[in-house]
């Protein structure tokens, strides 16, 4: 019964273990000089991906930060993902390729309602925001990014199944280990 009682906690140790380990977190940033050398905005934070690399890429499912100078705003919050401009949402490392987005780019909203998209095409990164619509023509009519840098955070992000399954093992164990102790003292007695 011990045997038996210890395989089935082991099980559900494994299991929990084994569940999706977790996301990734990215620090990222940019500036661009918009409409005229003083019409700049900039803005940083942070990217959460899968940790899944699937076709070179990870998926990005999250985004926090702050954005400045869009729309005239002195500050904006980014509330989340968006798919503005056909955004794919989708991180390449540097060993897959040299810039960290394609050309659909990644894409978010900010709090003020302003939509950025970040792409990449040819060896540089563009900006196209809703506040300034015809600059999300291509390239040619998009702003470069004077600065941009995408960096891993070293620790994976375990998610909230991961550690519930870790849980429920750990749980499973101490249930069967008592169990087993219960049936070895009545056995003991009699």
């Amino acid at each position: 019964m011990k045997a038996l009682a210890c395989t089935v906690g082991a099980v559900l140790l494994g299991l929990g273990a084994a569940a999706n380990a977790g996301s990734l977190t990215w620090n990222f940033s940019f500036a661009a000089t918009l409409d005229s050398p003083t019409d700049t905005d900039s803005g940083s934070g942070v990217i959460t991906t899968s940790d899944t690399l699937s076709g070179g890429s990870y998926a990005i499912t999250g985004v926090t930060g702050s954005v400045t100078g869009v729309s005239g705003a002195p500050v904006s919050s980014i509330s989340g993902l968006d798919l503005y401009q056909g955004a794919d949402n989708l991180l390449f490392p540097s060993s897959s390729q040299p810039l960290p987005f394609d050309f659909n780019g990644f894409s978010f909203v900010l709090a003020n309602g302003t939509e950025l998209n970040l792409f990449a095409d040819g060896s540089n990164i563009y900006e196209c925001t809703s506040a300034l619509p015809t600059a999300c023509n291509g390239p040619g009519a998009a702003f470069q990014t004077t600065s941009f840098s995408v960096t891993e955070n070293s620790a994976p992000v375990p998610l909230p199944d991961s550690l519930g399954m870790l849980g429920l093992g750990l749980v499973g164990l101490g249930v069967f280990a008592r169990f087993g102790r219960g049936q070895r003292s009545v056995g003991l007695a009699a």
